[in-house]
């Protein structure tokens, strides 16, 4: 299970489990018409991934993280 704060988001966005760990995940960020607004790489730090929401228009979105078999899928508001 994921936390994800705060939400609705502003500029910057924390993702928060202990399934995270310390390592690498890849992020791809939809819009909720499903148009991918950006993917990438990250590292967790203490089971916690965060990244800038700068530049996505305020909206709704959907964040999928994966790595090795491993899939989470969690809503993010930008306001």
């Amino acid at each position: 299970k994921l936390s994800v704060y705060p939400q609705p988001v502003t500029d910057r966005i924390t993702l928060e489990g202990s399934v995270l760990a310390s390592s690498e995940w890849d992020v791809a960020v939809l819009h909720i018409n499903g148009t991918l607004v950006e993917a990438f790489n990250a590292k967790a730090d203490a089971g916690k991934l965060t990244f800038s929401t700068r530049s996505w228009d305020k909206s709704v979105y959907i964040a999928h993280v994966s790595r090795e078999g491993k899939h989470f899928v969690t809503k993010i508001v930008k306001y």
